[in-house]
């Protein structure tokens, strides 16, 4: 299988996620290319910039499929794009979901992915010197919030190094001397090997603790503390945004994170967290290459199991009944009370060949244009069943 891979070259959080992927599809033998090769008949093109959709289009016209990528955190920003020219679009939940996602009828949403990096790089301390700290509060939003409230703790800790990723200029008048502002976040697989101890959110966090280092998890969702093999699954799940359940902007208890600072953990302990955050890393990328090799079977497979878009709803007015938009309200297509009746086969899920066992040999063309119609329109989906992976709730006739 051939696949383009164009990152984000705007926003430098997008290439964590870029090499992650690249990684996974390497894993699998599968071709990737980074640059646009006109000549080049590609499967897939998988694109994390919505502003390259058009051009892509344009010169791989009906010959590539085109993926979109991107983060909860990005939705609001991201609902303009013609979705006409999008054949699936992947929804990474950096944040907790608080919002209705509109934008392309092709969402699929998944738990993020993270590259693998060495361990190998450390720079080696001399005798003497003091553990490091390295804080990295993943959001762009509360992150200068969230360094102020634990700043305080931070000035008495002089017995450690500490590195603090911001890019408020305040803090840096705020601090004592033995904190540094780390402004670049090209370095941040550096800093981590280089510490004894991350604090922080996000991809800092789930880096560090694939590199097997003590991690405090504190972000937007308030204080989650020292991770343990109890609560990493949970924490992954959450994308170590904060505490578990938490709200926005919570309160975090400094003293508890001096004590979380101060407690010890062995190289047996960081060894179980990691094998148990693999655990679930495995069945997330499981889910995700199912997916993307499941879009891979044509569109007549027959056994392949299909559900309704939630993006969709039926309605009936007047008599007739319609297929509506649900976010917008618009009716899209109207159809015959036979027609919902086929399309209500697939409410929880069916197959082609399951549907037309049903029915009499001389209407199975016409389900089987129908179905496919339905298919080729996005009304109705592939089925995925998966922890990591929401497709919405299903939706009813009103």
């Amino acid at each position: 299988m051939k696949i383009l891979l164009l990152p984000n070259l705007h926003k430098k959080k997008y290439d964590l996620q870029t090499i992650a992927i690249k990684q996974i599809f390497e894993d699998k033998g599968y071709f990737i290319e980074e640059e646009i090769n006109p000549a080049t008949i590609y499967d897939y093109i998988i694109t994390f910039d919505k502003k390259s959709i058009s051009r892509i289009k344009k010169v791989f016209w009906n010959k590539s499929k085109i993926i979109y990528i991107t983060y909860t955190s990005e939705v609001a920003r991201e609902h303009f794009f013609n979705e006409a020219c999008i054949y699936k679009s992947f929804i990474f939940l950096d944040k907790k979901r608080t919002l209705n996602l509109v934008g392309a009828n092709t969402n699929i949403l998944m738990n993020m992915l993270a590259p693998n990096f060495n361990s190998d790089k450390i720079t080696n301390k001399a005798e003497g010197d003091k553990p490091r700290i390295y804080i990295d509060i993943d959001n762009d939003m509360l992150n200068s919030d969230v360094c102020l409230k634990i700043l305080p703790l931070m000035n008495t800790l002089s017995d450690y190094q500490i590195y603090l990723y911001t890019k408020n200029r305040t803090i840096a008048s705020l601090k004592n001397k033995h904190i540094k502002i780390v402004k670049d976040l090209d370095g941040i697989v550096t800093h981590i090997n280089n510490s004894d101890i991350v604090i922080g959110s996000g991809y800092p966090a789930l880096l560090a603790c694939k590199l097997k280092k003590k991690v405090i998890v504190v972000g937007e969702r308030g204080y989650g503390g020292l991770v343990k093999e109890a609560s990493i699954r949970a924490f992954y799940l959450n994308f170590f945004q904060g505490r578990n359940g938490g709200k926005l902007d919570e309160y975090i208890p400094l003293q508890i994170l001096l004590q979380d600072i101060q407690t010890i953990i062995d190289e047996q302990e960081k060894q179980l967290l990691l094998e148990k955050l693999q655990q679930s890393e495995i069945e997330n990328i499981n889910s995700f290459l199912s997916i993307f090799e499941d879009y891979i079977t044509d569109a007549d497979d027959i056994d392949k199991r299909y559900t309704i878009n939630p993006c969709y709803s039926l309605r009936e007015i007047d008599r007739y009944f319609y297929i509506i938009d649900v976010y917008m309200g618009k009716q899209i297509k109207r159809i015959n009370e036979s027609e919902c009746l086929i399309m209500m086969e697939f409410l929880n899920s069916n197959s082609m060949s399951a549907l037309l066992d049903k029915y009499p040999v001389e209407y199975k063309d016409d389900i089987f244009r129908f179905a496919e119609e339905l298919i080729e329109k996005k009304y109705l989906i592939p089925y995925v069943e998966s922890d990591f992976i929401s497709q919405g709730h299903p939706p009813v006739i009103e």
